[in-house]
Protein backbone atom coordinates (compact mmCIF):
# COMPACT_ATOMS: atom_id res chain seq x y z
CA UNK A 1 0.00 0.00 0.00
CA UNK A 2 1.46 3.46 -0.99
CA UNK A 3 2.57 5.68 1.81
CA UNK A 4 2.22 8.55 -0.37
CA UNK A 5 -0.27 11.31 1.13
CA UNK A 6 -3.06 12.57 -1.56
CA UNK A 7 -2.60 16.72 -1.91
CA UNK A 8 -5.83 18.49 -1.49
CA UNK A 9 -6.74 20.88 -4.64
CA UNK A 10 -5.12 23.96 -2.47
CA UNK A 11 -2.08 22.32 -1.86
CA UNK A 12 -1.79 21.21 -5.61
CA UNK A 13 -2.72 25.11 -6.05
CA UNK A 14 -0.07 26.73 -3.55
CA UNK A 15 2.80 24.02 -5.54
CA UNK A 16 1.82 25.34 -9.12
CA UNK A 17 2.47 29.07 -7.73
CA UNK A 18 5.43 28.51 -5.96
CA UNK A 19 6.76 26.68 -8.84
CA UNK A 20 5.55 29.43 -11.28
CA UNK A 21 7.09 32.12 -9.04
CA UNK A 22 10.53 30.12 -8.85
CA UNK A 23 10.66 29.92 -12.82
CA UNK A 24 10.00 34.06 -12.63
CA UNK A 25 12.70 34.40 -10.43
CA UNK A 26 14.99 32.49 -12.05
CA UNK A 27 13.89 34.13 -16.35
CA UNK A 28 14.18 37.68 -14.02
CA UNK A 29 17.82 36.75 -12.75
CA UNK A 30 18.21 35.70 -16.27
CA UNK A 31 17.62 38.70 -17.78
CA UNK A 32 19.66 40.78 -15.50
CA UNK A 33 22.83 38.74 -16.16
CA UNK A 34 22.29 39.23 -19.89
CA UNK A 35 21.23 43.26 -19.34
CA UNK A 36 24.28 43.53 -17.60
CA UNK A 37 26.55 41.55 -20.13
CA UNK A 38 25.15 44.12 -22.50
CA UNK A 39 25.67 47.09 -21.01
CA UNK A 40 23.26 50.32 -20.33
CA UNK A 41 20.57 50.22 -23.02
CA UNK A 42 20.64 53.54 -25.31
CA UNK A 43 18.12 54.87 -23.60
CA UNK A 44 20.15 54.94 -20.14
CA UNK A 45 23.03 56.10 -21.79
CA UNK A 46 21.11 59.31 -23.24
CA UNK A 47 19.70 60.15 -19.81
CA UNK A 48 23.31 59.45 -18.25
CA UNK A 49 24.68 61.76 -20.83
CA UNK A 50 21.97 64.39 -20.26
CA UNK A 51 22.62 63.82 -16.34
CA UNK A 52 26.55 64.48 -16.95
CA UNK A 53 25.54 67.26 -19.02
CA UNK A 54 23.41 69.37 -16.35
CA UNK A 55 25.46 68.66 -13.86
CA UNK A 56 28.33 70.24 -15.98
CA UNK A 57 26.69 72.98 -16.80
CA UNK A 58 25.24 73.82 -13.19
CA UNK A 59 29.23 74.30 -12.49
CA UNK A 60 29.60 76.45 -14.63
CA UNK A 61 29.31 80.41 -14.64
CA UNK A 62 26.86 81.98 -17.69
CA UNK A 63 30.45 83.32 -19.26
CA UNK A 64 32.13 79.80 -18.94
CA UNK A 65 29.37 77.75 -20.05
CA UNK A 66 28.95 80.62 -23.63
CA UNK A 67 33.16 80.12 -23.66
CA UNK A 68 32.36 76.37 -24.21
CA UNK A 69 30.11 76.57 -26.68
CA UNK A 70 32.30 79.45 -28.67
CA UNK A 71 35.14 76.63 -28.04
CA UNK A 72 33.31 73.50 -29.46
CA UNK A 73 32.29 75.48 -32.86
CA UNK A 74 36.29 74.88 -33.51
CA UNK A 75 35.38 71.97 -33.88
CA UNK A 76 32.18 71.37 -35.48
CA UNK A 77 30.78 72.50 -38.54
CA UNK A 78 27.91 74.71 -39.04
CA UNK A 79 25.75 72.24 -40.44
CA UNK A 80 22.27 74.25 -40.18
CA UNK A 81 23.69 77.25 -42.32
CA UNK A 82 25.08 74.79 -44.75
CA UNK A 83 21.74 72.51 -45.21
CA UNK A 84 19.60 75.96 -44.91
CA UNK A 85 22.00 76.93 -48.25
CA UNK A 86 21.50 73.30 -50.12
CA UNK A 87 18.05 74.07 -49.29
CA UNK A 88 17.62 77.42 -51.01
CA UNK A 89 20.11 76.13 -53.93
CA UNK A 90 17.60 73.18 -54.70
CA UNK A 91 14.50 75.37 -54.50
CA UNK A 92 15.71 77.81 -56.53
CA UNK A 93 16.64 75.55 -59.34
CA UNK A 94 12.74 74.05 -59.49
CA UNK A 95 11.30 77.21 -59.45
CA UNK A 96 13.57 78.37 -62.36
CA UNK A 97 12.69 74.71 -64.42
CA UNK A 98 8.85 75.74 -64.00
CA UNK A 99 9.19 78.76 -65.13
CA UNK A 100 11.63 77.61 -68.47
CA UNK A 101 8.71 75.32 -69.02
CA UNK A 102 5.95 77.92 -69.04
CA UNK A 103 6.81 80.70 -70.54
CA UNK A 104 8.98 81.26 -74.27
CA UNK A 105 11.96 82.39 -72.97
CA UNK A 106 12.00 84.18 -76.55
CA UNK A 107 9.13 86.37 -75.03
CA UNK A 108 11.13 88.33 -72.65
CA UNK A 109 13.41 91.00 -73.79
CA UNK A 110 13.70 89.58 -77.63
CA UNK A 111 15.11 86.15 -75.78
CA UNK A 112 17.97 87.86 -74.17
CA UNK A 113 15.49 87.67 -70.50
CA UNK A 114 15.78 83.77 -71.06
CA UNK A 115 19.60 83.55 -71.58
CA UNK A 116 19.45 85.62 -68.06
CA UNK A 117 17.17 83.55 -66.16
CA UNK A 118 19.40 80.60 -67.39
CA UNK A 119 22.59 82.50 -66.43
CA UNK A 120 21.64 84.36 -63.46
CA UNK A 121 20.41 80.19 -61.95
CA UNK A 122 23.62 79.53 -63.21
CA UNK A 123 25.57 82.11 -60.95
CA UNK A 124 22.82 80.99 -57.70
CA UNK A 125 24.25 77.73 -58.27
CA UNK A 126 27.80 77.46 -58.13
CA UNK A 127 27.75 80.74 -55.70
CA UNK A 128 25.19 79.35 -53.41
CA UNK A 129 27.51 75.63 -53.50
CA UNK A 130 30.53 77.40 -52.93
CA UNK A 131 29.05 79.79 -50.25
CA UNK A 132 27.37 76.57 -48.43
CA UNK A 133 30.76 75.02 -48.37
CA UNK A 134 32.33 77.91 -47.07
CA UNK A 135 29.76 79.20 -44.30
CA UNK A 136 29.75 75.54 -42.95
CA UNK A 137 33.34 76.46 -41.80
CA UNK A 138 32.27 80.14 -40.89
CA UNK A 139 32.67 82.71 -42.97
CA UNK A 140 31.63 85.83 -42.40
CA UNK A 141 32.17 87.21 -46.21
CA UNK A 142 29.91 84.14 -47.69
CA UNK A 143 27.26 84.25 -45.02
CA UNK A 144 26.72 88.03 -46.73
CA UNK A 145 26.94 86.55 -50.02
CA UNK A 146 23.73 84.16 -49.02
CA UNK A 147 22.32 86.84 -47.97
CA UNK A 148 22.66 88.64 -51.27
CA UNK A 149 21.51 85.37 -53.02
CA UNK A 150 18.56 85.22 -50.76
CA UNK A 151 17.64 88.92 -51.58
CA UNK A 152 18.14 88.22 -55.41
CA UNK A 153 15.75 85.09 -55.12
CA UNK A 154 12.77 87.16 -53.77
CA UNK A 155 13.27 90.10 -56.52
CA UNK A 156 12.73 86.93 -58.90
CA UNK A 157 9.00 86.74 -57.61
CA UNK A 158 8.30 89.52 -59.46
CA UNK A 159 9.71 88.55 -62.71
CA UNK A 160 8.64 84.78 -64.16
CA UNK A 161 5.90 83.84 -61.58
CA UNK A 162 3.90 87.53 -61.55
CA UNK A 163 4.49 87.48 -65.38
CA UNK A 164 2.80 83.60 -65.62
CA UNK A 165 -0.14 84.63 -63.73
CA UNK A 166 -0.68 87.50 -65.92
CA UNK A 167 -0.30 86.27 -69.04
CA UNK A 168 -2.32 83.68 -67.75
CA UNK A 169 -4.91 85.74 -66.11
CA UNK A 170 -5.24 88.08 -69.40
CA UNK A 171 -5.70 85.04 -71.86
CA UNK A 172 -8.48 83.70 -69.50
CA UNK A 173 -10.16 87.30 -69.89
CA UNK A 174 -10.18 87.50 -73.53
CA UNK A 175 -11.79 83.69 -73.42
CA UNK A 176 -14.76 85.09 -71.26
CA UNK A 177 -14.89 88.47 -73.43
CA UNK A 178 -15.68 85.95 -76.62
CA UNK A 179 -12.35 85.93 -78.00
CA UNK A 180 -12.16 83.27 -80.52
CA UNK A 181 -9.29 81.11 -79.21
CA UNK A 182 -7.33 81.23 -82.76
CA UNK A 183 -6.93 84.47 -81.75
CA UNK A 184 -5.89 83.64 -78.38
CA UNK A 185 -3.51 81.29 -80.03
CA UNK A 186 -1.94 83.77 -82.24
CA UNK A 187 -1.84 86.50 -79.03
CA UNK A 188 -0.05 84.24 -76.36
CA UNK A 189 1.63 81.19 -78.39
CA UNK A 190 4.92 83.17 -78.28
CA UNK A 191 4.56 84.16 -74.58
CA UNK A 192 3.65 80.74 -73.02
CA UNK A 193 5.98 78.05 -73.32
CA UNK A 194 4.47 75.30 -75.66
CA UNK A 195 4.62 72.54 -73.01
CA UNK A 196 1.97 74.13 -71.47
CA UNK A 197 0.10 76.20 -73.97
CA UNK A 198 -2.27 73.26 -75.75
CA UNK A 199 -5.57 73.74 -77.00
CA UNK A 200 -7.63 70.84 -76.78
CA UNK A 201 -11.67 69.92 -77.87
CA UNK A 202 -13.57 68.20 -74.61
CA UNK A 203 -12.29 64.85 -75.52
CA UNK A 204 -8.71 66.32 -74.61
CA UNK A 205 -7.82 65.85 -78.54
CA UNK A 206 -5.59 68.91 -79.87
CA UNK A 207 -6.88 71.20 -82.21
CA UNK A 208 -5.91 69.99 -85.52
CA UNK A 209 -5.64 66.99 -84.60
CA UNK A 210 -7.42 63.90 -85.47
CA UNK A 211 -9.15 60.91 -82.69
CA UNK A 212 -8.75 57.43 -84.51
CA UNK A 213 -10.82 53.96 -84.23
CA UNK A 214 -9.26 50.51 -83.01
CA UNK A 215 -8.86 49.84 -86.77
CA UNK A 216 -7.21 52.64 -87.28
CA UNK A 217 -9.98 55.21 -88.92
CA UNK A 218 -10.20 58.61 -88.55
CA UNK A 219 -13.56 59.45 -86.46
CA UNK A 220 -13.07 63.32 -86.52
CA UNK A 221 -10.62 66.06 -86.34
CA UNK A 222 -11.03 68.45 -83.38
CA UNK A 223 -11.88 71.88 -84.30
CA UNK A 224 -13.85 73.09 -81.31
CA UNK A 225 -11.91 74.51 -78.61
CA UNK A 226 -12.95 73.18 -75.11
CA UNK A 227 -9.79 74.13 -72.83
CA UNK A 228 -6.01 74.74 -72.24
CA UNK A 229 -3.98 71.35 -71.62
CA UNK A 230 -0.21 70.24 -70.86
CA UNK A 231 1.68 67.12 -71.82
CA UNK A 232 4.17 68.38 -69.10
CA UNK A 233 4.25 67.71 -65.48
CA UNK A 234 2.90 70.36 -63.58
CA UNK A 235 -1.24 71.59 -64.18
CA UNK A 236 -2.24 74.03 -67.62
CA UNK A 237 -3.41 76.43 -64.96
CA UNK A 238 -1.05 79.67 -65.45
CA UNK A 239 -2.34 80.96 -61.61
CA UNK A 240 -1.15 77.91 -60.21
CA UNK A 241 2.37 77.36 -61.77
CA UNK A 242 2.75 80.84 -60.53
CA UNK A 243 1.95 80.45 -57.33
CA UNK A 244 4.57 77.20 -56.82
CA UNK A 245 7.13 79.28 -58.54
CA UNK A 246 6.67 81.89 -55.84
CA UNK A 247 5.94 79.43 -52.89
CA UNK A 248 9.72 77.90 -54.14
CA UNK A 249 11.23 81.22 -54.46
CA UNK A 250 9.74 82.39 -51.27
CA UNK A 251 11.63 79.38 -49.56
CA UNK A 252 14.73 79.76 -51.97
CA UNK A 253 14.81 83.67 -50.35
CA UNK A 254 14.41 82.60 -46.52
CA UNK A 255 16.71 79.57 -46.58
CA UNK A 256 19.74 81.68 -48.62
CA UNK A 257 19.08 84.66 -45.89
CA UNK A 258 18.48 82.50 -42.60
CA UNK A 259 21.87 80.90 -43.67
CA UNK A 260 23.53 83.85 -44.04
CA UNK A 261 22.40 85.56 -40.78
CA UNK A 262 22.79 81.84 -38.86
CA UNK A 263 26.29 82.14 -40.30
CA UNK A 264 27.27 85.21 -39.95
CA UNK A 265 26.56 85.89 -35.99
CA UNK A 266 28.14 82.41 -35.20
CA UNK A 267 31.39 83.09 -37.25
CA UNK A 268 31.34 86.93 -35.84
CA UNK A 269 31.33 85.44 -31.87
CA UNK A 270 33.84 82.71 -33.32
CA UNK A 271 35.83 85.33 -34.55
CA UNK A 272 35.44 87.26 -31.63
CA UNK A 273 36.60 84.99 -29.05
CA UNK A 274 39.48 83.44 -31.09
CA UNK A 275 40.39 86.89 -31.49
CA UNK A 276 40.25 87.66 -27.55
CA UNK A 277 42.08 84.64 -26.53
CA UNK A 278 44.68 85.39 -29.47
CA UNK A 279 44.12 82.51 -31.04
CA UNK A 280 42.54 83.53 -34.88
CA UNK A 281 45.21 84.39 -37.92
Amino acid sequence: MSNLKALTPEEIAAQKAELKAIKAAEKEELRAKIKAAKGPSRKEIKEMKKKQHAEIVASMSEVEYADLQLEKQRYFNNKLSYGLGYLGIVTSLTACFIALNTIDPIYFLNGVGGIIAILLNIVILLAGFLAAEKVKTYSEQYSIIQIVLGVISALRIFWYPLSTIVLYQNMMSDLKSGVDYSTIISNYSEKLGASFFKAVDANGIQLGASAYDSNGQVIYTATTFDHFATDGYLTANGTVRGIIMIVLLGISAAAFIASGVIGYIRAKRLHNYLNSKGQNN
